[in-house]
């Protein structure tokens, strides 16, 4: 009985382990995405601020994003027909909730150490929606900071 709960506990510790490992990768190359080619236009404008306005327009919208993503869809959806009466449709679709769907920035971000020495499916991620929702806390951290610095 032991050596089961053991083996659960050993199993969840490295799923929860890869979760957060993988949550930290895709931020870091998320917030490098974002910065790189605003500091690059920066140093050829030589206007420093831009960095710190760019990454604020640039966090918010992902944070908008995140948060759409993140958003439940509802368990119904209501039309009104031809005869002016209401229809409710009940949606027994699947996956919108939460989406494990792979992008090309997650595959990516899979190629780098230390993801790369792991091969776990996609469902052992954490949603797409709920990173890129860390993601813009992060870029807009980022922003926070360089405007201290800089200003």
């Amino acid at each position: 009985m032991h050596a089961d709960a053991g083996d659960d506990a050993d199993a969840r510790f490295g799923l929860w382990t890869f979760r957060l490992l993988d949550l930290t990768v895709y931020v870091v190359v998320l917030v490098a995405v974002c910065y790189a080619p605003l500091a690059a236009l920066a140093v050829a404008l030589s206007a420093p601020t831009l960095i710190v306005s760019g990454g604020f327009v640039i966090g918010f919208l992902m944070f908008g994003y995140g948060t759409f993503l993140l958003w439940p869809s509802p368990p119904w959806d209501a039309e009104v027909t031809e005869e002016g009466e209401l229809e409710v449709e009940y949606n027994t679709g699947s996956g919108t909730l939460g989406s494990r769907e792979e992008t090309a920035l997650q595959r990516a971000s899979q190629r780098l150490p230390p993801l790369s020495r792991t091969q776990r499916p996609a469902t052992d991620r954490f949603s797409r929606g709920l990173k890129l929702f860390v993601a813009s806390l992060a870029v807009l951290g980022v922003s926070y900071l360089t405007e201290t610095a800089v200003l």
